[in-house]
């Protein structure tokens, strides 16, 4: 796949998903928290996108690639317990489906953070591979 069919992809499902949050925020104008809630996520996904394009670009073991990582993981956090949050008022209550919705939410933001930030292997002078962590510590 050429990299122009991609953006071309990636364009036309960002203007779809910009005209379907247009009408549900047109449909749920009377209520105030819907709305804020549409918005809000609609913000923090483009972001998020944002994000991870410049971290796609940028150079391997690059100090941009670092500086991105926490408002990435922030993101994407926010992004699953956002939609946690909003499966969660659909579910009656006291269903245990529930507590399942947001242990997954909060099982994802723990793995990858785990991967994002303790996993990151680097290679330290004696050829071994340690955590990134150990590195700041030293």
């Amino acid at each position: 796949m050429r990299s122009s069919d991609f953006n071309l992809a990636f364009n036309l499902a960002t203007g779809f998903l910009t005209f379907n949050t247009v009408v549900a925020i047109v449909r749920m104008r009377e209520d105030i928290l819907a709305v804020t809630f549409t918005i809000s996520f609609f913000v923090f996904l483009m972001i998020f996108f944002w994000c991870l394009s410049v971290f796609e670009k940028s150079p391997q073991d690059s100090k941009e690639k670092e500086r991105l990582k926490p408002p990435i993981w922030f993101l994407a956090t926010s992004l699953n317990l956002m939609f946690a949050y909003r499966v969660w008022t659909f579910i009656q209550p006291g269903m245990a489906l529930g507590w399942l919705v947001w242990g997954m939410a909060g099982t994802t933001s723990v793995i990858t953070f785990y991967f994002f930030f303790v996993y990151g292997q680097k290679k330290s002078n004696t050829g071994t591979s340690i955590p990134r962590f150990w590195h700041a510590q030293q």
